[in-house]
């Protein structure tokens, strides 16, 4: 059994803008930005991927040492679980990353996956002028 997580679908919209990922939490009313690679890693959740294949495929997409990659990838992780994004479950499933990849971003380069939130949606949302 592999560690793997599932967007917490109950209270979380979320959607991809040229390559980041914007995350509106309905019950904080928190939103979040996201960087192209946390982009990477929201989008391998959705799709049910375990955590080792999120971390083997940006390792080998990017030829990033893999220790590196999970340090990076657990940070990113527990910050998602903090503010209460993602969800705990197990992966029964085994996955290994095929040779040409899963990742479709067009990211040159590896960064370290980044959460920015910002806890002022609710009120300027319905703020009246």
């Amino acid at each position: 059994m592999s560690l793997a997580y599932c967007i917490n679908d109950a209270d979380i919209i979320s959607d991809m803008i040229d390559g980041e990922g914007f995350i509106i939490n309905t019950k904080t009313g928190k939103y979040y930005l996201m960087n192209e690679t946390g982009a990477v890693i929201w989008s391998l959740i959705q799709k049910g991927f375990n955590i080792s294949y999120v971390v083997d495929a940006i390792a080998a997409r990017f030829k990033i040492e893999l220790q590196n990659v999970k340090a990076h990838v657990d940070s990113f992780l527990a910050r998602l679980l903090d503010e209460k994004l993602i969800l705990p479950q197990e992966s029964a499933v085994a996955q290994t990353v095929p040779a040409d990849g899963v990742i479709t971003s067009s990211m040159d380069m590896y960064m370290m996956p980044a959460l920015n939130i910002f806890a002022d949606f609710v009120d300027d949302a319905f703020a009246c002028s």
